[in-house]
């Protein structure tokens, strides 16, 4: 007989009310969390917010400074190439025997267009960044010897300019 009565206790409920209970919502206070436990979740997340978001818009800007310095330093890699080239580079005059730098429409020109979108021969445009030559219509003599191109942002009043020259010096201007 005691196996029998270990069986009938097997599959009896382990409490007399759990049977009436199985289906019912559960009791007041049990499985919920407070006012006060949801404010301070939102509260530590406010703060967290607070330190990060910051942090993270100066990581963003510093990278899209990064970005422009690369573009010019491949502007220069590319002026270095333009002025190298035994034959005059379309779309400057085939009749321009001497060697120079390319202006700022050419420049795009002979790189494909991959800086920006060129604007009245004189500006190239990216994403938020102006690219330009100053002055800005270079004469041939002063291309023989050297040029300067700038990067300025354009989405902020205080945004950055760069300047670059043929040396591939990179100068922060503010």
């Amino acid at each position: 007989m005691p196996i029998v009565n270990s069986l009938d206790a097997r599959h009896a409920p382990a409490r007399p009310d759990a049977a009436a209970h199985a289906g019912a919502p559960a009791r007041r206070g049990q499985a919920a969390f407070s006012l006060v436990e949801l404010l301070i979740v939102v509260t530590v997340i406010g703060i967290l917010a607070a330190i990060a978001v910051p942090q993270f818009l100066v990581a963003r800007r510093l990278a899209a400074e990064r970005a422009v310095i690369a573009t010019l330093k491949t502007m220069v890699a590319d002026q270095q190439l333009f002025f190298l080239s035994p034959v005059p580079r379309p779309p400057s005059a085939m009749t321009d025997p001497g060697r120079r730098y390319a202006r700022l429409h050419e420049l795009n020109s002979f790189a494909n267009s991959a800086f920006g979108a060129t604007v009245a021969d004189l500006y190239v445009d990216a994403p938020r960044v102006r690219y330009s030559m100053v002055p800005l219509w270079p004469t041939t003599a002063s291309l023989r010897g050297r040029f300067i191109i700038q990067a300025a942002e354009q989405s902020q009043d205080k945004g950055f300019i760069y300047e670059v020259d043929e040396s591939g010096r990179v100068v922060k201007i503010r």
